[in-house]
């Protein structure tokens, strides 16, 4: 069964989405890039406002930046993290760095890597490359995201082929994938071709742009479209 992944800015957002459906909540701010972090203090907020069942995610930001460590070490009681891995074309031993940060998260944390569609954009590894090193890291989920917000969504970078390609990768290496990547309402069904554990928005589930505020009907919505979907595949076979 696929699942709704919801990014949230605060915890007022998390409300929004976890009544809206939402399966997951995940924390960033929008406003630093595609896995933006959000001040340790909004995750505690946010943690505390949602159901102790609804688990929590967080964006730490890009492996490359200066203050990446000491966010690290303020993770706890979140059941995901990721590290984005933009301009580790440019760092020497980008793999030997990232177990290094993602192996100082709490052992109860689970590693999600993340792989961008447009990772020349993000002079970063390609989404194969991610996955193949994500073993190594203790990962057991692949994102699959954009770097690049105004630059096309998942669909716009890699074709149907290249993705069925990492799925059928990621179910031989026993790691879930996870797609994200400014899906819209109108590709979630496309999305859910692929057979990903997680569909994760944010923009779609926004009043306006994702710099805008959740709204719980919007999530509702997509809950909705993801239900509807699966429930004629099983109808169909």
């Amino acid at each position: 069964m696929t699942g709704l992944l919801v990014s949230v800015r605060d915890a007022k957002e998390a409300q929004q989405a976890v009544s809206g459906g939402a399966d997951v909540i995940d924390v960033k701010e929008p406003a630093h890039g595609a896995l933006g972090a959000a001040d340790p203090t909004v995750w505690s907020q946010v943690r505390r406002a949602i159901p102790a069942d609804v688990p929590l995610s967080v964006a730490l930001g890009e492996l490359t930046d200066v203050d990446i460590d000491e966010r690290v070490r303020c993770v706890t009681a979140i059941e995901y993290a990721k590290v984005g891995l933009a301009g580790c074309l440019d760092l020497a031993h980008w793999q030997r760095r990232w177990e290094q940060i993602l192996g100082q998260l709490p052992a109860e944390t689970k590693r999600v890597a993340v792989a961008y569609a447009d990772h020349r954009a993000a002079r970063a590894p390609n989404p194969l490359e991610v996955l193949r090193a994500a073993p190594a890291a203790n990962c057991r989920t692949l994102l699959l995201d954009t770097f690049k917000k105004d630059q096309g969504d998942l669909f716009e970078h890699l074709d149907d082929d290249q993705l069925s390609h990492l799925a059928r990768e990621c179910h031989a290496a026993n790691i879930a994938l996870a797609l994200a990547g400014s899906l819209r309402p109108t590709s979630i069904d496309h999305a859910l071709s692929f057979v990903p554990a997680l569909i994760a928005v944010r923009g779609a589930a926004c009043l306006g742009d994702r710099t805008g505020t959740i709204c719980q009907q919007l999530v509702k919505r997509l809950k909705g479209r993801i239900t509807a979907n699966l429930e004629g595949d099983l109808i169909s076979h």
